[in-house]
Parts: C-alpha cells; structure tokens; sequence
C-alpha cells in the first residue's frame, strides 16, 4: 500500500511562514494510517527541503513495532523537474502553497507503484486504510481518482 502526502509551511495570520501546523497535520494523518493498517505500507511525503529532516527525525523516533511495517521517503517538492517554465508559477497559485503538487503526483510516482492514495494533511483515518486500498486495487487502467465519503457528505 502506497499513501502520499503533500506538506508545506503556509504564511499564518501574520503573515510569517508557519511550518508547525502543517507538519503536525501531516504526521497526525500519517500516523492515523500507520496506526489501523494491517499490512505494510509505504509513506511518501513531498515536502520543502527544510522541512525534511524534521520529517525525518519524527518518524525515525516512532516506535519499532511500527516502523518494521512502515516505510517511508521524502523528497522534496520539485516543480521544475515536471512542469515547463512558463506553468509554475501559474501552478503555485492554484492552492495553498504547494498545494497544486499533487496534481503532480501520478507523474511523480509512475516509476515506484501503479496506485498511490493521496490524502489532505487535515484526514484522521479512523478504519484501516486497507479497505481504501483494496478499492482502489479494483479500479482498472483507464479510471484514476477514487472519493470517499466524509462526515456530513454522504456520496
């Protein structure tokens, strides 16, 4: 099982760059998944270069028992390797900061899985995020987004 995540620091109501609330989300989200998967899962988390290692010293101090079945990678946010010039900046505007990346992603990801779920920093899973995956393992080649329902929008 593949989860990606897309984190970012985004200006606060002072308009100085907060990296703490978004970090805190997206380790809460991820955390939330590592804690009711039944199999392994892979975490990929795209993120600025200076908030890798912080990502990196979180999830190295989680608890063995967790980390022998989930493994993760960082990479940067790197819309240069995958967008021509004249389209990043127009990209960087669409959603909060960084936010448009993940439309980056099926591009991003090809050469390490064929399916990957993407999940907003603000998602708690409270069920195994096996049964995600085994829907979308029932998607064929030509279907590429899945949705689920979420408290008080029901589909």
């Amino acid at each position: 099982m593949h989860l990606a995540a897309v984190s970012c620091g985004r200006p606060n109501y002072q308009g100085i760059r907060d990296i703490k609330k978004p970090m805190d989300q997206t380790l809460t989200m991820i955390k939330s998944a590592s804690l009711f998967a039944h199999n392994p899962l892979h975490i990929h988390i795209f993120t600025e270069n200076d908030m890798i290692s912080m990502f990196q010293t979180e999830i190295d101090a989680w608890p063995a028992r967790v980390r022998s079945r989930v493994t993760y990678s960082i990479r940067p946010i790197d819309y240069e390797r995958y967008l021509p010039p004249t389209l990043i900046t127009q990209w960087k505007k669409w959603y909060k900061p960084c936010g448009s990346f993940r439309l980056l992603l099926p591009m991003v990801l090809k050469d390490v899985t064929d399916a990957a779920i993407y999940s907003d920093s603000d998602v708690i899973f409270i069920k195994p995020i096996d049964e995600l995956w085994a829907q979308l393992k029932e998607m064929d080649e030509r279907q590429v987004a899945a949705i689920s329902p979420t408290a008080g929008h029901p589909l």
